[in-house]
């Protein structure tokens, strides 16, 4: 089961993996770069994004190059082990095609997909390595000129 943006509970099908629709332009919030990322964007579909029990956060990226040319992944990211799995690929017909090798991996800061370590460190999970909820995560996503990133956790007021 997952959480949706809406805060909705979604049963996940057999084979653990729900496609979300194709990223649409206007559902795209740019991230940070990695360092060593010269002249690429990266986007998250914020429509994408979802929540497990387990805290492991879905979501759609998007890598354009300096040509202008686009590639669309759907992945997952374990913020507590700092893993990530790579689940579809985009196609040129705006469709998601399952990977057959799903693995987690680990991740580094650096290289083309250095944009998954900027993921875990500025927007997808706290200081804890706790993973944030969807909608913790928009709002670090529209929040990237400014420093009050939700890295923290919510504190209880009877604490």
């Amino acid at each position: 089961t997952v959480i949706d943006l809406d805060g909705r509970l979604i049963k996940l099908p057999k084979d653990g993996v729900l496609l979300p629709e194709f990223p649409r332009r206007n559902n795209l919030r740019r991230i940070q770069p990695p360092a060593l990322a010269a002249g690429r964007e990266y986007y998250i579909d914020e429509q994408s994004l979802l929540m497990s029990q387990e805290r492991i956060v879905y979501y759609t990226v998007v890598l354009r190059t300096p040509t202008g040319a686009s590639n669309v992944f759907y992945e997952a990211l374990d913020c507590p082990d700092r893993l990530v799995k790579s689940l579809a690929y985009g196609t040129a017909q705006g469709e998601f095609r399952r990977l057959r090798n799903r693995r987690w991996e680990g991740f580094t800061s650096e290289g083309l997909y250095g944009y998954r370590y900027v993921l875990a460190d500025r927007y997808m999970c706290d200081v804890l390595r706790k993973a944030l909820p969807p909608e913790k995560i928009v709002e670090n996503l529209n929040s990237l000129d400014r420093e009050d990133f939700s890295l923290f956790p919510e504190r209880d007021p009877s604490d």
